[in-house]
């Protein structure tokens, strides 16, 4: 199955049309392919990155690109508040992974909230657009408490992506 670790935020309401499907959540960690056995693996990493982390604010603000704003593929809302801690816990889960025999993650985690994928020709026009408007790049889309981890099943469908929680992990000791 196509699975990831994140943490809710709560979803943008506006500007982003909703075709785009904006994310609740910031991913922490991607699996392309989890075997149903490795499941209590993952758990177990959970529960071991979860332990020294105690819930934290978290805000997101401004905007960006990747791979650049010229030749934008994902449009995403930057994190501000609670990004030191969402990168300590990354880190904490990656190398709980690894640990249980995970592939490494190469690429430094960068705490972001997906807005929008740029899949054509017209959703460059706007996401180009989007990207250099002046209001965007203080805009300040939410703020919530990050309080547990979530094991999320992602099933791919044409009217855009599914994602069912698996499992809840608090953060701390609870």
């Amino acid at each position: 199955m196509r699975a990831f670790v994140a943490v809710a935020v709560p979803p943008p309401s506006e500007p982003v049309p909703p075709e785009f499907h904006p994310e609740d959540h910031l991913t922490l960690h991607f699996f392309a392919e989890l075997a149903s056995e490795r499941v209590p693996l993952v758990l177990e990493s959970l529960r071991e990155a979860s332990t020294t982390s105690e819930p934290f604010d978290l805000e997101l603000q401004g905007v960006g690109a990747f791979p650049d704003a010229r030749r934008p593929r994902v449009v995403w809302a930057g994190v501000t508040t609670g990004s030191d801690e969402l990168r300590a816990l990354a880190d904490r889960l990656r190398q709980a992974l690894v640990v249980r025999g995970f592939a490494s993650e190469d690429r430094p985690y960068v705490p972001h909230l997906t807005l929008a994928r740029i899949r054509s020709p017209g959703s460059l026009v706007w996401a180009r657009r989007f990207l250099t408007a002046p209001e965007m790049r203080d805009r300040r889309w939410s703020r919530s408490r990050v309080s547990e981890l979530q094991l999320k099943e992602s099933l791919l469908l044409p009217m855009g992506p599914r994602h069912t929680t698996l499992a809840r992990v608090p953060l701390g000791r609870a």
